[in-house]
């Protein structure tokens, strides 16, 4: 692990999973966090044209590794390469199309080095923009103190966030609305916090029978208009 304050990411990332070639100009590379290391791991079943385009991005920083796989040896490879680098970089970050044997990889890199928790994460991303979205989260992280209450904004611009609780060198791990409520219930009991009453009654008294009034309900008041959600959290104590 690294002893200065820029903390070291190694993004890991299939490329099939989250874009296409054309996406993969030199311009990309101004989102991801200094000192990042990039491994792309690409599908040798694609076009030679793909694959030179590849190498031309790849030849735009020392950075960027390119490592051939197959569907079928996706996680096998991604799970070799973390071997080989897991105690490179202060945090990890495994971009891709969910399978269950990533979940196991990510518990095996922390067993491995037990300073990575919180630190690892999985990813699977609904396209590049939202991929790009997340790349400035992780950018803009800060570690001054926060005066409570804190409110944070989920909406489609806005859909990752970090635990206000915790510093960078505590967890860079950052949530979908859902997974920040979980991460609260259990890591921090003694917070509170509230957001839609509507939506948290329709959760709390949850039936098959509300199922369609709780979706109107996300498109018309959250989705549709892109108000997205309001979460205001404090400490219990």
């Amino acid at each position: 692990m690294t002893s200065t304050s820029i903390r070291k990411f190694a993004f890991l990332i299939d490329c099939l999973s989250v874009t296409n070639a054309r996406h993969l100009q030199p311009e990309f590379l101004r989102n991801f966090p200094l000192n990042s290391g990039i491994y792309l791991f690409y599908h040798e079943s694609k076009s030679k044209s793909y694959q030179r385009h590849l190498e031309r991005f790849a030849s735009n920083s020392h950075l960027i590794h390119l490592i051939p796989t197959s569907e079928d040896s996706i996680t096998m490879n991604v799970s070799f390469k973390l071997g080989q680098i897991y105690d490179q970089y202060d945090d990890f970050v495994i971009v891709a199309n969910y399978d269950p044997a990533y979940d196991d990889i990510c518990q095996r890199l922390i067993i491995l080095n037990t300073q990575l928790k919180n630190h690892v994460q999985f990813r699977r991303f609904n396209g590049i923009n939202e991929f790009l979205q997340f790349l400035r989260q992780l950018k803009s992280f800060e570690n001054e103190d926060r005066k409570e209450p804190i409110t944070i904004n989920y909406n489609k611009t806005q859909l990752f966030h970090r635990c206000p609780f915790e510093t960078n060198e505590q967890s860079t791990y950052l949530y979908r609305f859902g997974q920040l409520l979980h991460h609260l219930d259990t890591e921090h009991p003694d917070v509170q916090y509230n957001y839609c009453t509507e939506c948290q009654n329709m959760i709390e008294h949850a039936d098959l029978s509300n199922q369609n009034s709780f979706g109107k309900h996300l498109k018309d008041e959250h989705y549709g208009n892109d108000k997205g959600f309001q979460l205001t959290i404090w400490s219990a104590n």
